[in-house]
């Protein structure tokens, strides 16, 4: 069994894109992560330091048909991240 770090805090969500390929985790942390499903990596950590991030806890994930990413935060928030 392998163990692999994810967050500094509790995960709230996870949700897989429509392809299957890749999946985001929701944090405590402030932050959500995308992740490549077959090799179990990081690709991104989406936070909000450069000020398009959330502020509070990431509670919900949702990705859509088109491959943009939607997060809901306590700090009453919807974001929209687009992989680039």
């Amino acid at each position: 069994m392998e163990a692999i770090p994810a967050h500094n805090f509790s995960i709230y969500d996870i949700a897989f894109d429509p392809s299957g390929m890749f999946f985001a985790t929701a944090s405590r942390d402030k932050t959500v992560k995308t992740w490549d499903f077959s090799t179990m990596g990081v690709l991104e950590r989406l936070e909000g330091n450069d000020g398009k991030g959330h502020i509070n806890s990431v509670n919900k994930l949702l990705w859509l048909e088109n491959g943009t990413l939607l997060s809901a935060g306590d700090d009453r928030a919807i974001q929209a991240w687009v992989r680039k």
